[in-house]
Formats: C-alpha cells, structure tokens, sequence
C-alpha cells in the first residue's frame, strides 16, 4: 500500500462497533501520515466535516493518485452478509 498524508482520520461509528472494519482500519493505519488523534465520528459531524471542507465536491485528480492532496477517504464496509 502506498503511504497517505492526510489532514485527518475519522471512523465513522458503526465501523469502530465492528471488529472486521476495525482490524481492515488498523491494517491501514500504519500506511496513513497524519497529525492529531484519530477521531471517531457520527453521521451528523461527517456531513459537517464534508461540509465546512467543501469536499463534497467532485475534484479533477488528473494524474494524482489518491490521497496526494491531503484528504483520502477509506469507508470498509460494514453491512457484510454471511457468504
């Protein structure tokens, strides 16, 4: 995995309550470059963060790869189903 440098990490609630998400974000951790704490957040503080950040804007990436401009944005899913 390619290292991240971000402004910040957040966990949205329901993946810090399932241990598979948790593990897949701790596998991730290592890889991510930030300063701050990591925060867990609910639905409503995410909708601020995305926001007050004006990130819910489609950016033109050109030739950056993820993460390159200071926010990346990694969702494991927590609706899994048994296969």
């Amino acid at each position: 995995m390619f290292p991240i440098k971000a402004q910040g990490v957040y966990i949205k609630n329901e993946a810090a309550r399932d241990p598979r998400s948790m593990a897949r974000i701790e596998r991730m951790m290592p890889f991510i470059e930030h300063s701050g704490d990591v925060e867990t957040i609910d639905d409503e503080a995410w909708h601020s963060l995305v926001s007050d950040a004006n990130l819910n804007q489609i950016p033109d990436l050109g030739d950056n790869r993820h993460g390159t401009d200071g926010f990346a944005c990694a969702v494991p899913r927590t609706d899994q189903r048994a296969r």
